[in-house]
């Protein structure tokens, strides 16, 4: 894809400590000063501040807090996926909007990023509350290439390792995961995870397959739903930290989840399971329309949950069998 003028001068912006003069940015770009000098004044006005130096030239002063499909795509543009990058301040639901742009003909891989969503949810089409003030949700569309054919029942699992990984580094304690697709932090539900897959309806081929995400960053929730929202928490609580860039954080989303793709799957598994809650615990579930109780052991080789009920017998759940509900785990800490 054709860099613009724009994207190209951002790009060496960020990759630049020194100023850089307008004439010796026309020069390797093949175009006027004044052509520089709008480009310049334009990013200025979408949120960057790049600062006329005099004597010396232009200099990057600090990039755009808001989210930015360019300055992701720029921090990004060597990872294997490459996505395509589109951002809108509101959508029903980022799942939707990237299954829309799947029916397209030749379509690339995809990142959709909302900063609220009307009709979010998840598994079971239960609803995810997506109207917080800092709340970003963003889906990854995926070609049905090799690769992920191979690690098709893993990504849910991939994409929940993932972003514990890439917010680690901005928490206290670390994330824990509720098998298989829910973040926690200190006892609160704060992220979701929603996998879906779309086939050719002729030939029933799995043609691409879409990772919805929803992170709940900083922020209240409605007293109207504060029952049901008892056990949701934020990452940040009311405020999103100075040094922290959604920008920033996508494109490390983008680049770990591609190297997790390919890791080999015992790997992933063993990270996994090492951050999954309720270890050791007694837990309620429901498989089919019967009730169960037993104690959480940990997951098999296929990322399948491990349960020992009270009978003493060990069973494997996979992700499709059962409901596990997310209130038991509410300010459950190990």
């Amino acid at each position: 894809m054709t860099q613009s003028l724009k994207e190209k001068i951002l790009e060496k912006f960020i990759h630049q400590t020194k100023p850089l003069s307008g004439t010796q940015l026309a020069q390797e770009f093949q175009v006027s000063r004044n052509a520089i000098w709008k480009t310049i004044q334009n990013l200025n006005q979408s949120g960057y501040q790049i600062q006329a130096k005099k004597g010396s030239g232009y200099l990057l002063e600090s990039l755009k807090r808001e989210i930015d499909p360019l300055q992701i795509s720029i921090h990004t543009k060597d990872s294997f996926l490459k996505p395509v990058i589109f951002h809108k301040e509101i959508v029903s639901s980022t799942n939707d909007w990237a299954k829309e742009y799947s029916f397209k003909a030749n379509f690339q891989n995809a990142l959709f990023i909302a900063d609220q969503q009307t009709e979010g949810r998840g598994r079971y089409g239960n609803s995810f509350y997506s109207q917080l003030e800092n709340g970003l949700y963003f889906s990854l569309l995926l070609k049905a290439d090799p690769i992920i054919h191979q690690k098709l029942d893993y990504l849910t699992m991939i994409a929940a390792l993932t972003l514990t990984k890439t917010l680690n580094p901005y928490l206290d304690t670390s994330l824990k995961i509720k098998w298989v697709n829910d973040l926690f932090y200190q006892g609160k539900k704060i992220a979701g995870i929603l996998t879906e897959a779309n086939f050719n309806l002729e030939s029933q081929e799995l043609t691409s397959v879409i990772v919805g995400i929803g992170l709940n960053l900083s922020g209240s929730f409605p007293p109207q739903n504060e029952g049901a929202l008892s056990f949701a928490g934020t990452l940040f609580k009311k405020s999103l930290p100075k040094d922290f860039s959604k920008n920033q954080f996508l494109s490390q989303f983008l680049h770990q989840f591609c190297y997790e793709l390919t890791r080999e799957t015992k790997l992933i598994l063993k990270d996994y399971e090492a951050l999954l809650m309720g270890k050791g615990c007694i837990i309620n579930f429901q498989h089919g329309s019967t009730h169960y109780q037993g104690t959480l052991l940990g997951i098999d080789e296929k990322g399948h949950l491990k349960v020992r009920l009270i009978n003493n017998q060990i069973i494997t759940l996979s992700s499709g069998q059962v409901h596990l509900g997310s209130q038991q785990f509410y300010q459950l800490d190990n």
